[in-house]
């Protein structure tokens, strides 16, 4: 019985205790609150995430206020036509979870979500997750030159076929380029034994500040 409990105290300390493991694991089981057993107090919960946790806290902000515009939307015809109850609480159950999901993770790295999903997804798909957000930004800097090209070139020349062509290269350009940077990539990882997990120079663990947003679940469920 001791030596099964030391087991689990060492797995316990090497996955729950990295924040992007324990970050996912509170987002689910805050959405469970909010879907099975919801109260209000859960605003406060991810008030604390915004507030608290957030990386980038202005962007943050600005994103909530954005998505409230849809969701008010969808709001506005349920308080028209149907419950006006059952409206309020779709608008914050609607709020906790966006606002909670976006203080967590929004304006950290893909590596860092990778690293949140990588003990529940199979690890293909996990790093094809890791790698296909990877390559955005560079598929962005040769889509970018490939029309700064294009736009060299064809000296002020237009016309539907003439586009449908020069998107046509550019579309087999990044295939291409997407098959010989997949190449590299395949042999980069197997000089370098790669197990189907990540690493980062520097792990993120649980701060205080993070288990105050257990503490604040575990107050609204009691409330």
């Amino acid at each position: 019985m001791c030596g099964s409990s030391e087991i689990y105290l060492k797995i316990y300390a090497k996955s729950s205790m990295k924040k992007p493991f324990f970050y996912f694991v509170i987002l689910v089981v805050f959405d469970c609150l909010v879907f099975f057993d919801f109260s209000p107090f859960l605003l406060l919960v991810a008030l604390y995430g915004v507030l608290v946790l957030s990386k980038n806290l202005k962007k943050t902000l600005l994103w909530l206020l954005f998505l409230n515009l849809f969701i008010a939307l969808w709001v506005g015809v349920l308080w028209v036509f149907g419950d006006r109850g059952e409206a309020i609480v779709v608008l914050m159950r609607a709020n906790c979870i966006i606002a909670l999901s976006l203080g967590l993770f929004f304006g950290r790295d893909f590596l860092f979500i990778a690293q949140s999903l990588q003990s529940f997804l199979p690890k293909k798909m996990n790093f094809l997750i890791l790698m296909s957000s990877k390559m955005m930004s560079e598929l962005r800097v040769e889509i970018e030159k490939a029309k700064y090209t294009l736009k060299v070139r064809t000296c002020g020349r237009g016309g539907f076929a003439f586009l449908c062509h020069s998107y046509g290269y550019l579309i087999g350009k990044i295939i291409c380029l997407g098959l010989q940077k997949a190449q590299k990539i395949g042999a980069m990882l197997e000089v370098r034994g790669y197990n189907g997990h990540f690493y980062a120079l520097r792990e993120e663990r649980v701060e205080v500040k993070d288990w105050g947003l257990v503490l604040a679940m575990i107050v609204s469920v009691v409330c």
